[in-house]
């Protein structure tokens, strides 16, 4: 977990090698996050929460991006 300005950045390394992130994934993500006791008061107040999905080799997957907009405060 990586922090900077207003973004807490997870980053998570894959072993397998998928070409994307799949859609019920990055959904799943963006509730749990919108709804976790201890991320919704950081999101309402104005943070932003990265999901950074990389392969081993340092090339992304995919990026979830949850912020105060899209949990609909």
């Amino acid at each position: 977990m990586l922090g900077d300005g207003t973004t807490l950045r997870y980053i998570y390394e894959v072993s397998t090698n998928p070409e994307a992130l799949p859609m019920s994934m990055r959904m799943g993500l963006v509730q749990h996050n919108c709804t976790y006791e201890a991320l919704r008061p950081v999101i309402e107040a104005g943070a932003t929460v990265e999901h950074v999905y990389q392969r081993t080799d340092g090339s992304e997957i995919g990026v979830v991006t949850v912020t105060r907009d899209i949990c609909g405060s």
